[in-house]
């Protein structure tokens, strides 16, 4: 085995000898009935895949898959898979592909029996951010119907598989936008914010379908007019488990007894002037307009308050860094390191740091993911029961 830096001046020699502990333990897993139907008949396609949150969210339950199909443009987007999963079968443009390379797929992995459908379509024209958005009719979020129309010619040449649907998408959307996706849909949305389960606020609907979403001992689905809620008696763990060591939360220091969560994580944008109509600008105060204001208008002005910010350890305020980001969100640390050149962190490092954070910006989040996932698993058979919310 032989191993080298980016530099190409350096390099290491390495010897196996044989399995550790943890990997004795993978093997035996993977003798397991329910591991090798998995990875030879399940199939993720993931529309808008962005970093690969679905095919993070899979992997922390352990278990394997016989294809990982990409649809992405995002070329920082794409460094990140092609690093961190690089048997995925890389497409790009959405609205390149047709049914001929559909029907190529299909031959291609002809084993596969179950196929979960996945996305997070572009939301930028149904945040509540985007004041005055165009909702569904816009020119970034209407590929949402290029994606439907795939998926119907998909059924057709996929046949003799069952597929399993997982759309994600902005809560603040208007509700005509909603009403609209769920009849496309098939179902009503689950509502789920992240700070059920975690530090970072991230509301978001869920539309499952063929997912076997059912209320158990640890969550509990209620049905509203337009959407499931859910509410769990999980119980988030420490913020340190996210915090850079020394560091403390701003919510935790602004309010001991019932600290607020991380804003949710958007991209950041620097700009010349500020955007029109920020939000929530009229709650914030003149030290915090002056950081917004000092930071180019990146993100929207609230992220700059006091309780929305890391407190170092010498006292300074700072936004999370792209790593407690990614702790945020629930990938492993430094997920979004190939994002950018190795010589970038040296030569622009805040342009790698607006890299990093705008691509989790844009991901879904991997742990409430997961806990849908594994209610998928586990009706396939893959898992003896669903997971707990844990990525340990």
């Amino acid at each position: 085995m032989a191993a080298t830096d980016a530099s190409g001046r350096a390099g290491g020699i390495a010897a196996s000898i044989g399995l550790s502990q943890r990997g004795r333990d993978r093997l035996k897993t993977s003798l397991k009935t329910g591991y090798q139907k998995c990875g030879d008949e399940f199939g993720i396609w993931s529309w808008f895949d962005g970093i690969g949150a679905i095919r993070q969210a899979w992997e922390w339950l352990k278990l394997p898959l016989a294809c990982h199909i990409s649809v992405e443009t995002n070329p920082d987007a794409k460094r990140v898979i092609a690093s961190r999963w690089p048997g995925a079968v890389m497409l790009g443009d959405i609205n390149d592909l047709d049914r001929r390379d559909l029907l190529k797929l299909r031959r291609r992995f002809h084993k596969v029996r179950l196929l979960l459908r996945a996305g997070g379509f572009p939301c930028q024209d149904l945040s509540s951010l985007n004041f005055g958005g165009a909702g569904l009719d816009g020119t970034k979020s209407s590929v949402y119907y290029v994606m439907k129309s795939l998926e119907t010619i998909l059924q057709e040449e996929w046949r003799g598989v069952t597929m399993a649907d997982l759309k994600e998408n902005v809560a603040s959307m208007h509700h005509a936008d909603t009403l609209t996706i769920s009849q496309s849909e098939g179902v009503k949305p689950l509502k789920i914010c992240s700070s059920q389960v975690g530090w970072c606020r991230r509301p978001r609907y869920y539309w499952c379908r063929n997912m076997a979403i059912v209320s158990d001992g640890e969550t509990v689905i209620l049905e509203e007019d337009m959407w499931f809620h859910l509410k769990t008696t999980y119980q988030r763990p420490s913020e340190n488990t996210w915090l850079k060591r020394g560091s403390s939360w701003g919510g935790r220091v602004a309010r001991p007894d019932a600290p607020n969560s991380h804003p949710t994580l958007v991209r950041f944008i620097k700009r010349k002037k500020p955007p029109w109509k920020p939000a929530n600008l009229d709650s914030c105060d003149s030290e915090t307009v002056a950081r917004w204001t000092a930071d180019a208008f990146g993100f929207p002005p609230y992220q700059y308050k006091p309780h929305s910010m890391i407190v170092d350890a010498n006292g300074t305020l700072r936004l999370a860094t792209a790593g407690e980001r990614e702790r945020l969100m629930h990938f492993p640390d430094n997920y979004t390191i190939a994002a950018v050149p190795s010589s970038m962190y040296k030569i622009a490092p805040h342009s790698a740091f607006v890299t990093r954070v705008s691509l989790l910006g844009n991901s879904m989040d991997c742990l409430p993911t997961a806990c849908l996932l594994g209610r998928l698993a586990g009706a396939a058979g893959y898992l003896s029961r669903p997971p707990i919310h844990s990525t340990n």
